[in-house]
Order: C-alpha cells, then structure tokens, then sequence
C-alpha cells in the first residue's frame, strides 16, 4: 500500500517550495559547502521542479518517486547522479516533515540503484618512467612551467585539483617535507577542502 504525506491545505508546499527552503536553511544555518548548495540548487531547478510540478508534497507517493526514478534512467542518468538526486529530495521531505509540511517520507520506501562495482577498485600508481615520460610530455613554455611541478605533486601526494590549485607558500613546510592542505580552489572560488577539514601531506 502507498504511503502518501498528508497534511492540512494551508500547509501544503510544493517540491519546489520546501526545496528552496531546504536549501537556504543548509546554506544559512547548517553552513554547507558551497559547491554543495550548487549541486542542490541544480538539481531542484533541472530535474525536480519540473519533474513534480505543482504537486504538493502530501500528495507524492512512493509510486510517483519511483517514476521520477525510472525517468532520470532513461534520460540516460548514471546511478550514482540519480541516488544524489533521492538523497536530496529525501532530505528534503525530512525538513518538511519537522515543520509540519508533510507527515511521511516516501521516498524512505524507495529502493535506490546501486552504482556499478568498478572493475579497477585498486588505485593504480605511476611508475617513475611514466611519471618522467608525463613530465616530458608538457610543453616547455609558460603554461608548461607550472604545470609541470603540479603534475609531480599531484602524482607525489595524491592531492585533488582543487587542492593542488588551492596551495599557497605558506603551506608548505620545506624543513619537515611536508605540506598542508587547507583549502581547496573549485569552480572559481576558494573553499574548505572535501572534508572541511585541513590535513597535511608528505
């Protein structure tokens, strides 16, 4: 039997309401990320806005999240943007179930797609003659100049993009040979690393 969120019409909000809401009460109150309120914000104006409509939430039921499901698949959506896409609206409804928007969370009784098991689980390193034939390879101008010590630091580390983007002086400690990761520079601004927490690497 279909579980429906019922509650009294003048409460009623639609998805894309209590998701606005939702996202400002992550970014103003809970402080997240803000490649993360991005990411939300993507995902409510592309796909579930349009997706649900008017509807409200008391009158989303399992069945319906489970087309949305099947929908995003044959818009050709990996399983893992999809399972991001019901942990949003899943947190979506747990916000408006504490206002009083929505008395049950149908997307709870959702099973999720699994992402594919990859065959290469095993981190692959490089070999110092690949590392050295990745260094020749970069072109000795300009550009070439700084790419070529962040290539080697990336490979030496195992530092992201952003990480390696993100590196001042300050952070690196030439006496004990290490260096320390406190920020992270992604789509064009500067922001806490992944784990909003500072770590150092050698």
């Amino acid at each position: 039997m279909a579980t429906t969120a019922v509650v009294a019409g003048a409460s009623r909000r639609t998805v894309e309401e209590a998701g606005t809401a939702y996202i400002d009460h992550l970014e103003h109150v809970m402080e997240r990320k803000r490649t993360t309120i991005a990411d939300y914000r993507g995902y409510l104006r592309k796909h579930l806005a349009p997706f649900f409509g008017g509807r409200p939430l008391d009158k989303i039921d399992r069945a319906r999240v489970e087309s949305y499901l099947l929908a995003k698949k044959r818009d050709g959506l990996s399983a893992k943007m999809i399972q991001n896409h019901l942990n949003f609206l899943n947190g979506i409804f747990g916000f408006a179930i504490k206002r009083e928007w929505a008395t049950a969370n149908p997307v709870a009784l959702v099973d999720r797609p699994r992402a594919p098991r990859s065959a290469h689980r095993r981190l692959r390193f490089l070999s110092k003659e690949e590392l050295a034939a990745v260094v020749r390879a970069v072109p000795d101008d300009e550009l070439g100049a700084v790419e070529r010590p962040l290539y080697l630091c990336a490979a030496m580390t195992g530092l992201r993009q952003g990480e390696l983007i993100g590196l001042r002086w300050c952070d690196i400690d030439w006496v004990a040979g290490r260096g320390r990761v406190a920020e992270s520079y992604t789509r064009g601004a500067f922001d806490s690393p992944k784990s909003h927490r500072g770590r150092s690497s050698r």
